[in-house]
């Protein structure tokens, strides 16, 4: 439902208003995230990119990366994050906007650039864990775990996975808390196969 309404919201005003119209188009991505196709998601941010133009669409060039990634489309993908470099280095780790740090080393892990994505996650953590920020804390850790699942380290990333959980659905958002739930449960699930395999 908010992706239906942005989305409508964002064609009537984009004509008037490009950037503020790029701007909802990009909270419309966010939601197609957690309900909806990549293929809708990579058409949605190339719009979003246009209409913000050059040097105001971080945000939906981080999410259509993001999508490409997730396609295959390794190439593009990382063009994309390359160009925006300067960008994503001016953000900080614990300030509004933090989450584009974690969906881009999400890319890398996609992308199977795992020694990079894990370079990138731990100094999120650790700079959310020394300035104590909560909320901040719980998407490097839930993507951190993604990650550890991939290279076949389960309990790292079951213990990962839980302290994002442990956090709570209030203080991280449902998104993040689900994502945090998921990973810890496939931890627990494929640490007790490869036991029992044994």
């Amino acid at each position: 439902a908010a992706y239906v309404l942005l989305e409508a919201e964002a064609e009537a005003v984009a004509g008037e208003d490009p950037a503020r119209a790029a701007g909802m188009l990009t909270q419309a991505g966010v939601a197609l995230v957690a309900h909806g196709t990549v293929e809708k998601l990579a058409a949605l941010t190339q719009r979003a990119m246009r209409l913000a133009g050059p040097g105001a669409d971080l945000a939906p060039a981080v999410l259509h990366a993001s999508a490409l990634a997730s396609l295959g489309d390794h190439a593009r993908a990382r063009r994309l994050l390359a160009g925006r470099e300067a960008a994503l280095a001016d953000l900080d780790a614990t300030a509004p906007g933090h989450e584009l740090l974690s969906v881009v080393a999400l890319c890398h892990v996609y992308m199977e650039d795992y020694e990079q994505a894990e370079r990138s996650l731990v100094a999120l953590v650790e700079t959310c864990r020394a300035r104590g920020a909560v909320g901040p804390l719980a998407l490097p850790l839930s993507v951190l775990a993604t990650l550890q699942l991939r290279r076949g380290f389960w309990t790292e990333a079951g213990m990962l996975a839980d302290e994002a959980a442990a956090l709570g659905e209030e203080a991280i958002g449902l998104f993040t808390y689900t994502l945090a739930l998921a990973a810890g449960k496939l931890a627990d699930v494929t640490a007790g196969e490869a036991v029992h395999a044994e």
